[in-house]
């Protein structure tokens, strides 16, 4: 963070010099301009690691020292060269350091986990069952970027060590606010947190990567992908793990295939998002599926005419249509229920239109619940429905399977479509919301198509058990280097 600071302060300096010689020295003027313009360069475009950042501003301060003697302007140097100077000594300390880091030892038997957060999310679930599979044999450490909540959402043994970097959440739905209530001061100070958090997201994160002595690192999200891959330790095994469907989007695409640039093992968890990505990017790609922790002990009773969905309350999920669904089965079926579990920045949207289609006694939005509470929820139901657009995996889904619960979907969502083809699940077409009412009334009114579809899905589901997928990381790890 120091050295930024001084950067700044190099580059106001410069603005000072330069408006105060302006007049006096055309080759001032020009060495000012191109000295404020490498030093911009470097601390905001430039994200190489800094040992590389040192040399290249020392060769910069050695030309331009240059410049100004023979053109006379060495005089002027003044404060800003007593500034650069003691900036390239702390730089070339920094180096030393860094150099040093990279001669000790790396720990064989740690992994640094990178989240960045720890509160409610799929990626959040699935660091806890990473941790749960790889925690008998290495000692395990998370680092995560900001403390949205007091405590992780999801359970974490002893043995994991977490570290948190910011003590304090994201502002951005804040800031929205602020600027929809056209409240000036607000905009103004949530805009300066928001810069600050930023500016703290990146610069923290670098230090700690820095910093990390493990002989693994594993990140979910591509702003650590590229960190990890400019900033790490090049004898650190780096592997990304990639959580969501590209759907087509090629700007996502772009984004991705860019961050895993440096990194060696690039985890999918689908054969097809494999396949997709093995062509892209010079990381090895392997698919290794999200788990189910265990199978629970009780299973539905599908006595009722009660579904559930679970799911961020966001556009993606598609939670409209299934309300337009509910709509058209409340004809049929005037006692219909839907348990809608989750929350988002959809939530008041989506109760309005609950509130417009009076459906209120139909559908409700339960907000977060716990695991306990879930649970309860599942167990009074007969059918799992999920309208998302896209899907990169569908645990929720798995998860409903596993309480023998049948599954209706849309076929947009691609990360279902392995998941429940060969009957372990329904998938209805084109989003087609007459033909998902079909299906779920049928499942509602026939029990023995509702149990040969619970069957099916259950069955399917125990091939995705933490015990069954613990093996696939091990193999990874075992490897104990990477050879391109």
């Amino acid at each position: 963070m120091r050295k930024n600071i001084l950067f700044i302060i190099i580059i106001l300096l410069s603005f000072v010099d330069l408006i105060t010689n302006i007049f006096f020295n055309k080759i001032v003027l020009l060495k000012y301009l191109m000295l404020l313009l490498s030093l911009i360069y470097l601390f905001v475009f430039d994200k190489r690691k800094i040992k590389m950042k040192s040399i290249t501003l020392t060769a910069i301060y050695i030309i331009f020292l240059l410049s100004s003697y023979y053109s006379g302007g060495i005089k002027v140097w003044n404060l800003n060269g007593i500034t650069i100077i003691y900036l390239l000594c702390y730089e070339f300390i920094m180096s030393l350091k860094t150099a040093k880091k990279q001669i000790d030892p790396l720990d064989d038997k740690k992994i640094t986990i990178l989240a960045l957060h720890l509160g409610y999310g799929g990626i959040e679930q699935y660091i806890s069952s990473l941790c749960k599979m790889l925690e008998k044999k290495y000692k395990i450490e998370i680092v995560s970027t900001y403390k949205v909540v007091e405590k992780p959402a999801f359970n974490f043994s002893k043995k994991v060590k977490i570290k948190y970097l910011i003590d304090d959440k994201p502002n951005k739905e804040e800031f929205i606010q602020s600027v929809k209530s056209k409240n000036i001061i607000k905009i103004i100070k949530e805009g300066i947190k928001s810069i600050i958090l930023l500016y703290k997201k990146e610069e923290y994160n670098i230090e700690s990567i820095e910093s990390i002595d493990s002989k693994y690192i594993i990140t979910t999200r591509d702003f650590h992908n590229n960190l990890v891959g400019l900033y790490g330790r090049e004898d650190i095994i780096k592997i990304a793990t990639e959580h969501n469907h590209h759907n087509n989007d090629k700007k996502y695409i772009k984004k991705v295939v860019n961050s895993v640039k440096n990194i060696n093992y690039f985890i999918l968890v689908s054969e097809e998002l494999k396949d997709f990505y093995k062509e892209k990017v010079k990381a090895e790609c392997i698919y290794i599926p999200n788990v189910l922790e265990n199978m629970p002990k009780n299973t539905s009773s599908c006595h009722n005419h009660n579904l559930i969905s679970i799911g961020r309350l966001s556009k993606e999920k598609g939670q409209y249509d299934l309300i337009d669904v509910i709509k058209l089965i409340k004809e049929e079926i005037k006692d219909i229920k839907l348990y809608l579990i989750g929350d988002g920045e959809e939530r008041n949207k989506i109760k309005d239109y609950v509130k417009e289609n009076d459906l209120e006694e139909n559908v409700i939005l339960t907000g977060f619940l716990s695991k306990k509470n879930i649970e309860e929820k599942i167990l009074d139901s007969t059918v799992f429905v999920t309208t998302s657009y896209t899907e990169s995996f569908g645990l929720a889904v798995l998860e409903a399977c596993s309480y023998k619960l049948p599954v209706v979907a849309f076929d947009s969502a691609q990360g279902l479509k392995f998941l429940l083809e060969n009957e372990n699940g329904i998938l209805v077409s084109n989003r087609d919301k007459e033909k998902m009412k079909v299906e779920i009334i049928k499942l509602l009114k026939s029990k023995k198509h509702r149990e040969k579809i619970s069957n099916n899905g259950y069955k399917n589901c125990q091939n995705y058990l933490l015990s069954n997928v613990e093996k696939k990381w091990i193999d990874i790890l075992k490897r104990g280097k990477y050879e391109n």
